[in-house]
């Protein structure tokens, strides 16, 4: 009984007359010829305007899922992907990464970029004068970037822009952190970090001592600063 339905219904059902588009062009695609191929699907062989031939769907040529043999495609992306020629200089990941980091809100630390306020200056972002962002960020920092080193903001609560940037060593940029502990002695200032490598003090020692008598690493430092001098003033 349900195989007779079904012949029923494949006999009311018209064919499309497929042969009324061969030679009609949709978009790109001239068809040339079409067949029945698995599971009724009409296969169509078809002329790009490009020269090349072609083999898909005949469905997805007729309503345009389909318009070109991948040409278009690659023009598509050579126009508007490709907008600067600047993709291997040196400086383009680091204006890559701080525009990833600033204007995506997917990026892995937006959130202590765009996420607090921390911009991209429009020329560096949209272009000027007829240049890229990219090329207008080369043009104001230089492509020169010496070994170790990266982009780095001068005032962390600003955005990138060229008063505000400048290439620095991974020493320099540690001791421009937000998070940076700063230590406030007579006559200088310095973060936890400086002050343990002057005084050949080891950061581990200044947390323990912090712990065991529940202060703050900034105390420790200065107690275990004020203990060593003591120390050494005893044996002078």
């Amino acid at each position: 009984m349900p195989q007779e339905k079904t012949e029923k219904r494949a006999a009311g059902r018209k064919r499309f007359p497929f042969e009324e588009l061969v030679g009609k062009q949709f978009e790109r695609l001239t068809i040339l010829s079409f067949w029945m191929g698995p599971r009724s699907t009409c296969m169509a062989e078809c002329l790009c305007s490009c020269g090349k031939r072609h083999t898909c769907s005949i469905y997805n040529v007729m309503r345009g899922a389909t318009k070109s043999c991948g040409c278009l495609g690659k023009e598509f992306r050579g126009k508007h992907l490709i907008k600067h020629g600047l993709r291997y200089n040196p400086a383009y990941k680091y204006w890559k990464g701080m525009m990833q980091r600033c204007h995506n809100d997917k990026a892995q630390f937006y959130n202590y970029y765009g996420g607090r306020g921390i911009f991209v200056c429009d020329r560096w972002r949209f272009g000027e004068g007829g240049k890229s962002g990219v090329a207008c960020f080369i043009d104001d920092m230089g492509d020169s970037i010496f070994e170790n080193c990266s982009l780095e903001r001068i005032d962390n609560n600003i955005g990138y822009s060229k008063g505000n940037c400048r290439w620095a060593t991974m020493l320099e940029q540690s001791r421009n952190k937000t998070s940076n502990e700063w230590i406030h002695l007579p006559g200088e200032s310095m973060i936890l970090s400086d002050f343990c490598r002057i005084y050949s003090i080891q950061m581990d020692s200044i947390t323990r001592m912090a712990k065991r008598k529940n202060i703050s690493l900034l105390d420790a430092a200065c107690v275990y600063r004020s203990n060593k001098e003591k120390r050494q003033s005893r044996v002078e």
